[in-house]
């Protein structure tokens, strides 16, 4: 997918399509929709979350599924790991294997809430009656 260079909707700094791709840390990472450093991100159903290990770190996102619906309860990257776009790899994996799997999703992070708002083809996946 291609990078886009235009203004953050959080009215952050603005990035070119090379700076993205170079993960550089000023600017929004959540506007971009990018898999850094090769990740591997895996649903360890075990932990109820989606994964990756970046050297010695986890980086995770919560939820908890039932009844056809799948709540993201709170995305972990630690802050020697921000900016470059991990949370956001992690939430896109979530968001994907919603859709696959048919499940209405309850955002209540924040974080994956505010990347639903900004990814307009996630919306429709959204349960609002748990809103």
């Amino acid at each position: 997918m291609a990078e886009k260079d235009a203004e953050c909707p959080k009215g952050r700094s603005r990035r070119s399509a090379g700076e993205a791709f170079a993960f550089a840390s000023r600017g929004c990472s959540i506007c971009y929709i990018r898999e850094p450093m090769n990740l591997k991100i895996s649903n360890n159903r075990l932990k109820h979350r989606f994964e990756s290990e970046i050297g010695k770190q986890t980086v995770f996102l919560n939820y908890r599924e039932e009844d056809g619906r799948i709540t993201y309860t709170h995305t972990e990257v630690p802050a020697s790991l921000n900016g470059r776009g991990i949370g956001t790899a992690l939430v896109k994996a979530a968001m994907d294997y919603a859709a696959e799997k048919k499940l209405r999703v309850v955002p209540q992070c924040p974080f994956v809430a505010d990347f639903i708002r900004i990814h307009p083809q996630y919306q429709p996946l959204v349960d609002t009656q748990e809103l």
